[in-house]
């Protein structure tokens, strides 16, 4: 059996690794943008120096074929081929897609500027410490966004000595995860000698000079630093795809098998929109642990093992600037109740639909994550576990009373 997988990131080389164990006869093979493989997710750990290049790659069995360095322009699904820009053409049993997503790069005047980066794979950390190691004028970033990777990159930034300015267009921190009550919150926690937090501050002109980067915003100030980090969020790589017949939406649509549309043909990781079992809908959940169960997951299915995969939902563990952020499910429905406590730096939330749990975040608390995520899958009714729940002392022994 011949299995091609388009995607050398964690969810292609998980299903890789499977599809060997499951069958021992497989031809594998991955093609892949990239010449190595690496955990993309420890990427601000290597612009903070905590890590090496060489700490970040992730080895691959020597029965796995990859082909680096080279994109997939076109997959004809009737064929069973895949096009490639630079590898050739390339016939499969069973296909895996696994292409991730890619930054935004928002059209902006001044956006060419060679001071301006996006950070998504390991060449955006090699040109970020080029620049910074070829001359420092401001020790000072400019991060455009305040998603998560914005908050590890100025965590980075600033375990290395730099001060950041963090300008959001919106009103607040990690709106992905939090609501405007947690967000505020860590917003008052983050502010502090070196880092700023500027929101409702939209980027209109971007202007080089000899001593790095000037970016103006529509309220008429300006703010200069050694260069500007975009970190305006992720689309997945689907472009590709447009004439092939698969079914695509925000990423790749599947089924509960995470096969799509087309025959012989599965998804997974970034790319994957799969079922949400907390928000019960399709939805895209772009996480490193959903790209390893989509990945172990699609093995199953491409080797004929009809066993459905349940669905992910969203869950997060951030470390920023000494404080911990913890968050999961869904906090941004209409029928949302929210409960929440703060305490000086201590922050706890529960959200409820319908009376039961259906997400959580805690800001320095140290949870038993294991038994929120056990309760939030569970949908627990929280009318008896209310408090405990925002006690941050929730255990497995609550669940089983």
């Amino acid at each position: 059996m011949r299995y091609l997988i388009v995607g050398g990131g964690i969810a292609g080389i998980t299903c890789a690794r499977r599809l060997k164990n499951l069958d021992r006869d497989a031809k594998v093979t991955i093609l892949s943008g990239e010449q190595t493989t690496y955990a993309r997710i420890a990427l601000p750990h290597l612009l903070a120096g905590s890590l090496t290049a060489n700490q970040l790659a992730i080895p691959v069995d020597n029965d796995i074929t990859i082909v680096g360095g080279t994109q997939v322009n076109a997959v004809i699904p009737d064929a069973h081929r895949v096009e490639t820009d630079r590898a050739g053409e390339f016939q499969y049993d069973r296909l895996l897609l696994a292409t991730g997503a890619e930054a935004i790069r928002p059209e902006l005047d001044g956006i060419r500027s060679p001071r301006i980066f996006t950070v998504r794979n390991l060449a955006d950390i090699t040109n970020i410490n080029h620049h910074l190691a070829a001359g420092s004028f401001h020790k000072r970033v400019i991060l455009y966004g305040a998603g998560l990777v914005s908050m590890e990159l100025a965590d980075a930034l600033v375990r290395r000595g730099y001060s950041v300015v963090i300008l959001v267009s919106s009103r607040r921190l990690l709106s992905r995860i939090l609501d405007e009550a947690a967000g505020d919150f860590v917003k008052g926690l983050l502010v502090s000698p070196g880092v700023e937090v500027h929101v409702q501050e939209q980027i209109v002109h971007i202007r080089d000079t000899s001593r790095g980067v000037i970016v103006y915003t529509e309220s008429g100030r300006a703010y200069e630093g050694d260069l500007l980090i975009l970190g305006k969020g992720v689309r997945s790589s689907i472009e590709f795809l447009q004439s092939s017949g698969i079914d695509i939406d925000d990423g790749i649509v599947v089924d509960e098998f995470l096969k799509t549309s087309r025959d012989d043909i599965y998804a997974a990781g970034d790319v994957c929109q799969g079922f949400d079992r907390v928000r019960n809908q399709q939805r895209v959940n772009a996480l490193w642990p959903v790209a390893v169960e989509q990945g172990r997951h699609a093995a199953l299915a491409m080797t004929g093992r009809a066993i459905s995969y349940r669905g992910s939902f969203a869950r997060n563990v951030l470390q920023v600037l000494g404080h911990t952020i913890v968050t999961a499910g869904v906090f941004d429905d209409e029928a949302i109740e929210v409960f929440h406590r703060c305490d000086n730096d201590r922050y706890a939330a529960i959200f409820a639909i319908h009376g039961r749990l259906a997400g959580f975040a805690f800001i320095n608390i140290n949870i038993k994550i294991g038994a929120y995520i056990t309760a939030l899958d569970q949908a627990r009714t929280i009318a008896k576990l209310k408090d405990i729940l925002l006690s941050g002392s929730l255990s497995y022994q609550h669940l089983c009373q």
